[in-house]
């Protein structure tokens, strides 16, 4: 198992979705993640969800800017997402198809009977 997954979305203000399925903090990964996005000639605006490392509050989503080369390391942000944002459903829809990833998580009982049932927090 990887720790992230990277994911274009057709979301318009949020043009890469990296998925972090570790409890970690996901700016230990910055240069795997700087790697990957320069492969895919990637630049623009990343959203981070990192759901498993600081759980489902203002805190799970990091916004930041690749510029094609590196992160600016300065303009990251946390980004609150509206809960019913299509967003959420990516990692959601990844932990219903991927259960074991769960056990990498602190998500409670009812979160994880929540994503189980197809709804996305």
């Amino acid at each position: 198992m990887t720790d992230f997954e990277i994911l274009r979305t057709d979301n318009e203000k949020y043009n890469m979705l990296i998925i972090m399925k570790t409890y970690e903090a996901p700016l230990k990964y910055l240069d795997a993640m700087t790697k990957l996005l320069k492969e895919q000639h990637f630049r623009g605006v990343v959203l981070i969800d990192e759901l498993m490392h600081s759980g489902n509050n203002n805190d799970r989503f990091i916004k930041g800017f690749f510029d094609g080369e590196k992160f600016d390391k300065n303009a990251f942000s946390f980004e609150i997402v509206d809960r019913r944002n299509e967003i959420r459903k990516y990692f959601c829809e990844l932990l219903r198809n991927k259960p074991e990833i769960f056990d990498y998580s602190g998500l409670n009982e009812a979160q994880k009977r929540l994503i189980n049932q197809g709804l996305y927090i």
